[in-house]
Order: C-alpha cells, then sequence, then structure tokens
C-alpha cells in the first residue's frame, strides 16, 4: 500500500506570532474513502492540491470538483467538507498555515481566493517543486528547527506569489517569484529597492504594490528575511562570529544583525546557537 506522509509541528515550537508559517503538511497517495468535515472550519487556512485522481471541495459557495493541477485554497473558521473520488481517488499535497499579525493585506487577499485550476504545465511544476521541499524539510529529523521553519515560510510565499499571477499570461514568471529569486541570490551581497525594479524592469513604486498584493510585505523586509534565513544555517552550521556573519550577509553592523535576527527567530544569534546546535561562541 502507498505511504501517506505527513507531518505537524508541535505548536509550542511554532515561529513567532506575526510571521507566516506552515503549521502542518503532507502527501497522501493512498486516500480511498478519504474524507473531512468540518462545520465549523478550522482557524487556519487550508491548501489543497491535486497532483492525480480526482476529488471535491465544498463549502458556503457550493461543491466544486477537483483533478489534477487544480489548487483549493479555504480560508480560516469557513466551514467545509472534501473528500476524495470514489472512482478515482485524488494523490494530494496539503498544508495548513497561518498568516501572521504583519500579514493581514495578503490574508484578506488570500480570503477571496478558493479554486484555482492551473493550466500551464510549467507552473504546475513550480507548485509541485514548493509543495515537495515543504513536505521534505519538515519531515527530516531536524525539520522544526527555526531555520527550517523560514525556509517553508519561504516555499510557501513563493508558492503564494505565483498564484496571484495575472491570468491570461502564464508565460511570464510572476514579478514576485522573479523579485524572490533575485534576492534570494543576493543574500550575501546588496541590493536596493530601485536596483531590484531596474532588473525587473519596473519602477520600485510598482513593483512595491505588486510585493505588498501578493506577499503582504515590502520587497526589503522579505529581503531581510532571507538574509535571517541564511544566517540562522551559518550559526548552526559553522563556527563563525556572529560579527564574521554579519559582514559576511552585509547588514550594516553587528549589533543590527543581532536585532533584524531576534526580530524574525525570536532569539538573539548566541542563543540561537546555543539552543539549537549547542555551540557557545567566545566573546
Amino acid at each position: 500500500m502507498p505511504e501517506n506522509v505527513y507531518v505537524t509541528v508541535p505548536e509550542y515550537l511554532l515561529q513567532q506570532p506575526g510571521h507566516l508559517c506552515v503549521s502542518k503538511a503532507g502527501h497522501f497517495t493512498y486516500t480511498r474513502r478519504h474524507y473531512a468535515d468540518r462545520p465549523a472550519g478550522i482557524s487556519e487556512f487550508v491548501l489543497l492540491y491535486c497532483v492525480a485522481g480526482a476529488g471535491w471541495v465544498a463549502d458556503s459557495s457550493g461543491k466544486t470538483h477537483m483533478s489534477a493541477g487544480d489548487l483549493a485554497l479555504i480560508p480560516p473558521n469557513i466551514a467545509n467538507r472534501y473528500g476524495a473520488d470514489e472512482n478515482q481517488p485524488w494523490q494530494i499535497y496539503w498544508l495548513h498555515f497561518r498568516c501572521g499579525e504583519a500579514d493581514f493585506p495578503l490574508a484578506n487577499q488570500l480570503a477571496e481566493m478558493h479554486n484555482i485550476a492551473v493550466h500551464h504545465p510549467a507552473v504546475r511544476d513550480e507548485l509541485l517543486r514548493s509543495l515537495q521541499r515543504i513536505v521534505q524539510v519538515l519531515t527530516q529529523p531536524d525539520g522544526f528547527l527555526p531555520e527550517n521553519q523560514c525556509e517553508c515560510a519561504g516555499q510557501l510565499l513563493l508558492l503564494l506569489a505565483r498564484l496571484f499571477r495575472p491570468q491570461g499570461d502564464p508565460e511570464v514568471p510572476s514579478a514576485v517569484a522573479q523579485a524572490i529569486s533575485i534576492l534570494r541570490d543576493r543574500v550575501y551581497g546588496h541590493i536596493t529597492l530601485s536596483e531590484l525594479a531596474g532588473q525587473l524592469g519596473l519602477s520600485k513604486y510598482y513593483l512595491s504594490h505588486l510585493f505588498q498584493q501578493a506577499a503582504g510585505q515590502a520587497p526589503m523586509a522579505c529581503y531581510q528575511h532571507l538574509k535571517c534565513q541564511e544566517a540562522s544555517r551559518l550559526l548552526l552550521a559553522t563556527d563563525k562570529t556572529v560579527a564574521e556573519i554579519s559582514a559576511m550577509l552585509c547588514f550594516a553592523s553587528p549589533y543590527y544583525f543581532s536585532e533584524r535576527f531576534k526580530q524574525h527567530t525570536g532569539y538573539p544569534p548566541r542563543r540561537y546557537r546555543q539552543l539549537f546546535s549547542g555551540l557557545v561562541e567566545s566573546d
């Protein structure tokens, strides 16, 4: 029998309130008689992505059939039911995720989205890669570490940005998805908002508008998040000092780096290293 894989992040290990985070994730390949009925919904978004077979999702707007390439997004606290088709049970990736206190624009926009048919093969592949990576990271032995939760949040942000791709123009990657990719490539350097917008052929004001709509935050806030994600990896995987990591990632100063890092992970860099790797940095 094919194996179903799923994971739940313990509540006490979830990242700080105010940040986008994935609380549960899974990949179900054997789904005969799979069914969920939530009369009051749950307090988180539910994302279902059908990769094969068929199923259905029902809420106050009615019942929608789903097949390969269809994605359902169920907002928090909305009564819903969903299940696998009796004859061709679906195979699905699924997530439960939260939008933090800083993500109200994103949450409001997501709440207006329900069922999305993803027709273009390249977009399907991109969505699948992000979902596969989230499940892969969280099911690792160290999947609950803050740095891995940060990576999952980044993958989720990229996935959501793809869903906001302009309709009728599936060949052109979303400006937001492109921007995130550029920012990832420049975590060890420095790029200004004007330079980022120039690489995309957009004004910085229009790029900020698109980014705020799709991601619920400013481009440079996302840049800081990506730098802190890489810093958390370096703190656990190397013996470099906080000052060295700060310089590598082009922060203005070790103090500024420490403040930003604590804002994103909930811990100062030295404390983070002590808690999650056992390494103690000498002064």
